[in-house]
């Protein structure tokens, strides 16, 4: 990594460590998705049963972050579950298994029990929420 971007890096481990969370915003293009790919799996490794990091982003930007993780991390690093489109409707709970409650309510696209698999990291998009 560059300096700014270790700095960016040290900066989200030290807010995590104090149980704080914060968002890196600068100019685009200075490296924001690998610091947090490099804070995520820094996390993993000190806690590898920790909870998914979940990652909405436009759908232009999800094959970049797919492509970040294959250039900078090694195979099996992330466990990662793409999350929209075909992918998204296989992972959906027919609309006649809802709950008749719950369907009531108006909630009717509920995922599968099973949607996650082993996944830690899943990247989606607010346009197929």
């Amino acid at each position: 990594m560059r300096p700014y971007q270790e700095d960016g890096y040290q900066w989200a481990m030290r807010l995590a460590a104090a149980g704080m969370g914060g968002c890196l915003a600068d100019d685009m293009g200075l490296g924001k998705t690998l610091q947090l790919l490099a804070f995520m799996a820094c996390s993993l490794e000190r806690e590898p049963d920790a909870p998914p990091f979940l990652v909405v982003a436009p759908v232009s930007l999800l094959e970049n972050w797919a492509e970040e993780i294959t250039r900078f991390f090694e195979r099996g690093t992330f466990k990662m579950l793409t999350l929209y489109g075909e992918t998204l409707s296989s992972k959906r709970l027919p609309k006649d298994a809802v709950d008749a409650e719950l369907a009531g309510e108006g909630i009717t696209r509920l995922l599968r029990r099973d949607w996650l698999g082993g996944a830690n990291l899943v990247l989606t998009t607010y346009e197929t929420l």
